[in-house]
């Protein structure tokens, strides 16, 4: 049994244990396994949509830089370990989240009572947890703790540690309900503030019969209590389609992201449920329609000009007024739905929603290289380039290895690949490099890497004839910009809308801290502020006419 004593030592040891990188991401060794962070996104349901409000913390192990299973990992930790074990991976997700996490977001991580037997020491542990995550920056508000149950876990440890983080203001899950430990006397007495359905049992209701009454049944129960539900597992459109029957609160899943190390920007994983047909919250409403109409006129003159649209000689849309022009775009049948696809294009992100990252169907049949990139394995490439394989493979989209590797994020795996051959500057199918789905993803790490393998900043990439540049100021990703313009990227292409990356910034953008760090990175480096688009607007004049005064400052100051 674990002592107080032991407790204090492991705490100490965990700290000089956790190490960082060059790029900022912490990890953990122990003799030749190093535990890293992965994180996957959280997706609540509301009444408008879909979005992104919390990332589960995943540990992933390597043994001489090979990926080998979790489930293995922990299944060989002896018990006189998992009390060490526990509170490390914690720790190591803290860190991480910390320095990478958006700080409106929820994180949740695992503990297990299990690992420290007695309810005095579990609640101790949980202490020490507590002080850890405070430590790094984090609140406690905005962890979720999910209590592992086993089949034979102390009841007192359990209800311990459940105590002690309730008073520091933490939240409680249930972990992998409806698993092995389902014992629902339990679930009452500990009242959490959410259930995490087990991802077998959603696996098991695809064959439909029983198995999909026994979910519904569990669904119903939590409901009874009061409880928030988070369905886990969701692979596919069918998963969704059933999931939403059950009506939960949260899904988490592969058809929404599959974990990676960072946590992504949840406007990332917006635009990845644009591309799978799934609507996300804040979509443009009927209410909104007439206010993004006017916007869209001023960029699509030939669309909406009212003399050839309308059948008003000499009057343009602005002089018919908003409701008249309304009452015109419905009479030309210019539907809502229309607008709601104009406004993703424009103004959702016209670069990203572009771009196709591997699907799970992709990945589950990946192999070869291929696989190996998407696991971010390094010793199977080295050994598969070895034997000669293909680095210039494609899969379905016309993805490479190196693409694969840039958007599942492993950096590692890019500079080997590269180092064996492979083509640095590659584009697939929609037309993009690793550097522009770096800039897209806000993945700094992975731009940095990309350039380091050769990667060219300034390429013309997406069927908007752009470039990394452009489309990471369009999304404000001012560090990204940064970056590119430190190696070089140039500052003053034009697309085939007729923006550069200074305009995009203005009239895309939000007007916001990001947007104006991104056009003070731009205006400092020597853009040219005098380019401006088909219609004779300025980056100024689009700044003031949003009123985007902290923008209209930065550009007025050269």
């Amino acid at each position: 049994m674990m002592g107080l004593s032991d407790l204090e030592a492991n705490c100490a040891l965990i700290t000089s244990m956790i190490e960082r990188r060059a790029d900022g991401v912490y990890f953990a060794r122990l003799g030749d396994t190093v535990l890293r962070s992965f994180f996957q996104p959280i997706i609540e349901v509301g009444g408008d949509g879909y979005g992104v409000c919390g990332y589960e913390a995943l540990i992933r192990p390597y043994r001489n830089g090979c990926a080998i299973s979790a489930e293995m990992f922990f299944a060989n930790v002896a018990p006189e370990e998992a009390g060490f074990i526990d509170p490390l991976c914690r720790a190591l997700h803290f860190a991480n989240f910390a320095a990478f996490g958006p700080k409106d977001c929820s994180l949740l991580v695992n503990i297990e009572p299990a690992a420290f037997g007695d309810a005095g020491f579990a609640e101790m542990a949980a202490v020490f947890s507590l002080r850890r995550l405070t430590d790094c920056g984090l609140n406690p508000d905005q962890v979720i703790f999910e209590i592992v149950e086993r089949v034979s876990t102390d009841e007192r440890a359990i209800f311990a540690i459940a105590e002690r983080l309730r008073v520091a203001g933490v939240r409680i899950a249930v972990d992998d309900f409806g698993g092995q430990a389902l014992d629902f006397a339990r679930l009452a007495m500990l009242r959490p503030d959410l259930v995490k359905m087990d991802g077998g049992v959603l696996q098991q209701a695809r064959s439909g019969g029983p198995h999909l009454k026994q979910l519904s049944r569990l669904c119903q129960l939590v409901d009874r209590f009061g409880i928030d539900l988070l369905i886990e597992g969701v692979e596919t459109a069918d998963d969704l389609q059933t999931c939403r029957g059950f009506h939960p609160r949260y899904l988490q899943g592969h058809r929404f992201g599959r974990p990676v190390k960072r946590p992504l920007a949840p406007e990332v994983y917006n635009r990845r449920l644009i591309r799978a047909g799934i609507k996300p919250a804040g979509c443009l409403d009927e209410k909104t329609a007439t206010a993004v109409a006017w916007k869209l006129s001023r960029f699509f003159p030939v669309a909406f000009n009212a003399s050839r649209r309308f059948d008003c000689p000499g009057t343009g849309w602005k002089r018919c007024g908003r409701k008249t022009a309304m009452r015109r775009v419905q009479r030309h049948r210019i539907t809502l739905a229309m607008l709601l696809a104009l406004e993703v294009w424009v103004f959702s992100s016209h670069h990203a929603v572009a771009q196709t990252s591997p699907s799970a169907t992709d990945a589950a049949a990946y192999s070869g290289l291929h696989k190996a990139a998407q696991d971010g394995d390094v010793a199977a490439i080295t050994q598969l380039l070895a034997g000669g394989a293909d680095t210039e493979a494609r899969d379905g989209n016309r993805r490479t290895p190196l693409h694969v590797a840039a958007f599942a994020s492993h950096e590692d795996a890019v500079a080997v690949l590269a180092a064996g051959g492979a083509d640095v500057n590659a584009l697939d199918a929609d037309l993009y490099d690793m550097v522009t789905i770096a800039a897209v993803a806000n993945d700094v790490a992975m731009l940095k890497a990309a350039l380091a393998a050769g990667n060219e900043p300034g390429l013309t990439t997406s069927r908007y004839d752009g470039t990394a540049l452009i489309a990471a100021a369009h999304l404000g990703h001012a560090e990204v910009v940064r970056v590119l313009i430190d190696a070089g990227a140039p500052l003053d292409h034009i697309n085939n809308l007729g923006w550069t990356a200074l305009i995009e910034a203005v009239i895309l953008g939000d007007g916001g801290p990001h947007h104006q760090a991104t056009v003070r990175h731009l205006v400092e480096a020597g853009a040219d502020q005098t380019i401006a688009d088909r219609q004779g607007q300025t980056p100024l004049d689009h700044a003031r006419a949003r009123g985007y005064d902290g923008i209209v400052a930065i550009l007025q100051e050269r």
